[in-house]
């Protein structure tokens, strides 16, 4: 039995690549979309917790597989090669960003919980875990895309390289350093304001975490439209991704969907402070009750105004993505790389995910004034496809993964057939 473990530790050390976070990340949303879902009940809250747990394990499986191959690689190699294989490299460093997202999903989740239920006092352990979730976000993206945009990697020539780089890796993966920003930023929203929040927590406190996280999703945001306005130049010069990277697609539906969701957070928790904020003059003024109103109502309108903005770039990119996903159709072998499970299904929980709480956050914030009870269901439909895409991924990886093993073990025990029909000796 100890021998078969150590078999199956080691051939997921030597196989591990930072794309193994996207896992935790499908289910890490789907918690949070069930324990908030737009039609409330107490069953979906339970199957929440288990989503939770099922991501809490396998987060922490996956980070201890990256230790032991970073250990196994800096030893049999260095910690050069290790760095240029898992960071430089275009094709691998950038799903680094899939581990801080898995955080901070999980982070926005125990905030619901600590608020919804908890004593004021998990609020410190909250704000304790959003504060690492913020560093460790602004360093993902900032060392991610300065390695992006240092130098090429690669053998070929410096011009071989750029012309790949310009026809093959202006994708939408690029996308995925910011969005651990953007999770943040909606991670805090989850919490800041809330009455356990207010009781432990002084004005200055307040203001300071309200403007760090107004700070950081207007950082990421620039970033977003940047990125995404380069993507859509690739697509106008190389059109949309080929094969299985046509699913990449739904990455640019994310943080779309984060960044509304986070706007929508940070006016209603600024709307908050003022309310809260006293007045100067003994008993109050007529005038600093109006300018109170006037600028409360400012800035939910204009939350309002780019979180509606952004679903709707999320409707237009949700639409682009399941275009693309068709079309494939049409090419040699399109219908299997749809109808098969492959990793980039793993692209659907997280940006569907993302739409179904915008889109439930925009109707609870403004339905008693604007009466969109639209946006509940379609924060639903979004929330159904999301639960049960990640369920889906989930199911198959863990087929695909019995299987390999079952595979590796039986070359491993020297019970591996022979094209004959008869076992290896």
């Amino acid at each position: 039995m100890f021998r078969y473990l150590r078999l199956v530790g080691t051939s997921l050390t030597a196989d591990f690549v930072p794309y193994w976070f996207v896992g935790p990340v499908g289910m890490s949303i789907s918690s949070v979309i069930l324990f908030a879902f737009p039609y409330e009940s107490e069953w979906l809250r339970i199957c929440s917790y288990v989503a939770f747990c099922i991501t809490a394990l396998s987060f922490i499986s996956v980070v201890v597989l990256a230790i032991c191959n970073c250990w196994q690689v800096c030893r049999r190699h260095s910690g050069k090669a290790y760095f240029d294989k898992y960071f430089r490299n275009d094709g691998v460093g950038a799903f680094w960003a899939f581990s801080q997202m898995a955080w901070g999903t999980l982070v926005s989740f125990v905030g619901h919980v600590c608020v919804t239920y908890g004593p004021p006092g998990c609020m410190i352990f909250v704000y304790v875990l959003w504060w690492i979730d913020i560093v460790l976000s602004l360093l993902v993206a900032w060392g991610l895309i300065f390695l992006v945009w240092s130098d090429h990697y690669g053998g070929d020539s410096e011009l071989q390289l750029h012309r790949d780089f310009m026809r093959k890796k202006i994708q939408p993966v690029l996308i995925l350093p910011v969005v651990p920003c953007l999770v943040a930023t909606s991670a805090g929203g989850v919490f800041m304001m809330s009455g356990p929040f207010v009781e432990i927590f002084d004005r200055r406190g307040q203001l300071l975490t309200l403007f760090v996280s107004l700070l950081v999703w207007l950082h990421a945001i620039c970033l977003v439209f940047l990125i995404t306005g380069s993507c859509v130049w690739s697509f106008y010069v190389n059109k949309f991704p080929r094969k299985n990277s046509a699913f990449t697609m739904f990455l640019l539906v994310g943080p779309m969907g984060q960044g509304s969701f986070g706007v929508q957070l940070l006016a209603q928790n600024f709307g908050t402070f003022i309310t809260r904020t006293p007045m100067t003059a003994r008993g109050g003024s007529a005038t600093e009750e109006v300018l109170r109103i006037a600028v409360k109502t400012s800035i939910a309108v204009n939350g309002a105004i780019t979180g509606l903005f952004l679903i709707d770039a999320g409707f237009f990119f949700t639409a682009m993505s399941v275009a693309a996903v068709l079309r494939r159709f049409g090419d040699e072998g399109g219908a299997h790389i749809i109808t098969r499970f492959h990793k980039g299904w793993w692209a659907l929980p997280f940006p569907l995910g993302t739409m179904s709480l915008a889109t439930t956050e925009f109707y609870r914030q403004h339905n008693d004034i604007l009466h969109v009870g639209a946006f509940q269901v379609i924060g639903a439909v979004y929330g159904l496809l999301s639960v049960a895409s990640a369920i889906v991924c989930f199911c198959f990886t863990l087929v695909a993964f019995f299987r390999n093993l079952a595979a590796s073990t039986r070359v491993t025990n020297g019970t591996k057939k022979r094209p004959d029909g008869r076992r290896a000796s």
